[in-house]
């Protein structure tokens, strides 16, 4: 279905919803970040400038680690001076991508404290 958003007859108004539809499912995590890195300048090219920021937004949806945070700066940071909005959508998406993290660990956490209470 990702796929349909590089499709040239779709409306630009259009991919900003496919890529965001894409990259709330968390399922598809091992393949969206590949996808989204060889498809990122041509998502960009064809999105308006204001809908550039909502790119960097997808691409950190599926990072959920401070691992993650190093290889998404790296990637965007590249770029972030291509794209429009992008030092704040960056700083906002590492952001996002600390807070996914914190949760997550706090979740892991409590999972274990119901397993062995102490």
């Amino acid at each position: 279905m990702r796929d349909l958003a590089l499709n040239p007859r779709r409306q630009v108004r259009e991919i900003a919803a496919l890529i965001q539809t894409q990259a709330h499912h968390h399922v598809l995590d091992d393949s969206f970040w590949p996808w989204y890195q060889a498809n990122f300048t041509t998502l960009q090219n064809r999105l308006s400038a204001m809908s550039q920021g909502r790119l960097v937004d997808s691409g950190a949806r599926h990072r959920r680690s401070i691992a993650d945070i190093a290889p998404f700066q790296q990637f965007i940071g590249a770029r972030v001076d291509t794209i429009a909005t992008g030092p704040s959508a960056l700083r906002q998406a590492i952001e996002n991508i600390g807070i996914c993290a914190a949760i997550a660990a706090h979740h892991v956490g409590a999972r274990l404290s119901l397993t062995n209470p102490s």
